[in-house]
């Protein structure tokens, strides 16, 4: 990472297609229980929905933290890291973790907590040198939080590890390890460019919207950012509009309506049919977001388009999200972004053509 950065906090969630979609990244010095705590109020701050499940490592001081910032949250342990710490310790006692793991497994597959215990017991009578490890000891105590006869009963889509976050992690350090000077304005890049790959490559390079907090804990100091994707949006259709482009949007049905409400999914529920509108700009087909020309005339017009959006922010919305009031909201910010600045015209065959 770098020299005054110790601990990256990457806050990934899971959209409704099964795919990663960054929320947040905090960068601090340490990983002080304080510091964890500053970033979860950051977040907590955004305006998110409150999680329901949170799958994390064993750190302390981060669940410390995620126990007083969500406490309603359900916090599972990485399954991943709680075999590596196992594994540290049965080197220490001179144990085998391929004769271990069969009996651990068994274990973590208790369906009820009596279950469980007497699954303890047996592992205990096979490893007696066990009964004296104290992080072992621990880690059962804490079985709710990773045993399946509590996970079972909770909503994880079966998410056993943090190895979506340890892989956006991962790219952030490979990023940072290319930086060497003017290390704040380059971390603002480096989180543009996950930015970028998170959003299908959105041509979007406005830094304001990353705003540099100053930490309550003299120890953390953090470039976050943790908006809405819509935002990132909203900054992109208002630089096209600034631009002067001249642009043909066609109807290939040449009807007159600008935009023709879909009141029927195609055969992929989660993929709109836009093959009925066409920007010269391409961005709408590239990006599978409406680019400013079409919200433009949209604007002008005051036709309803919300349920040809696709996908604002991730692109796999189910449909009773479309009718969400958040979404709504959503669409609202969007059509008072735009500022309209000249007419338009549109010919007997369809087309539109703009002039900024």
């Amino acid at each position: 990472m770098h020299d005054i950065f110790n601990c990256a906090i990457v806050i990934i969630t899971i959209n409704s297609y099964g795919a990663n979609q960054l929320l947040a990244i905090s960068l601090c010095r340490n990983e002080a229980e304080a510091d964890y705590a500053w970033a979860f109020q950051q977040f907590k701050n955004q305006g998110f929905y409150s999680p329901e499940t949170i799958v994390v490592d064993r750190n302390k001081a981060q669940f410390n933290a995620l126990s007083k910032s969500f406490k309603k949250a359900n916090i599972v342990f990485c399954l991943w890291h709680i075999i590596r710490n196992i594994q540290s310790w049965l080197s220490a006692a001179e144990i085998q973790w391929d004769k271990f793991a069969a009996y651990f497994y068994d274990l973590y597959e208790a369906k009820t907590l009596q279950e469980f215990k007497q699954r303890k017991i047996a592992l205990l009578n096979t490893f007696p040198l066990l009964s004296n490890s104290q992080p072992f000891s621990n880690l059962c105590k804490q079985s709710k939080n990773w045993a399946r006869y509590y996970t079972n009963a909770i909503f994880t889509i079966d998410i056993k590890t943090t190895s979506r976050s340890e892989s956006m992690n991962a790219s952030l350090k490979r990023i940072c390890k290319r930086i060497k000077r003017n290390f704040d304005v380059k971390i603002l890049m480096a989180f543009d460019e996950i930015l970028e790959k998170e959003t299908y490559h959105l041509e979007y390079r406005t830094k304001k919207h990353y705003g540099k907090k100053n930490c309550s804990s003299k120890s953390s100091y953090a470039s976050f950012f943790s908006q809405f994707y819509t935002d990132f949006c909203i900054a992109h259709i208002e630089s096209s509009i600034n631009k002067l482009e001249y642009c043909k949007i066609i109807h290939l049905d040449k009807q007159k309506s600008i935009i023709e409400e879909q009141n029927e999914f195609s055969s992929n529920q989660y993929d709109l049919n836009i093959k009925k509108i066409i920007c010269s700009c391409n961005k709408y087909i590239r990006y599978k977001i409406p680019c400013a020309h079409i919200i433009y005339i949209n604007n002008v017009t005051g036709t309803e388009w919300i349920n040809c959006i696709v996908n604002l922010t991730s692109r796999r919305w189910l449909l009773d999200d479309y009718l969400h009031v958040s979404n709504r909201e959503i669409i609202k910010q969007l059509r008072s972004s735009i500022t309209v600045k000249r007419k338009h015209s549109e010919d007997e065959e369809g087309t539109i053509r703009i002039r900024y």
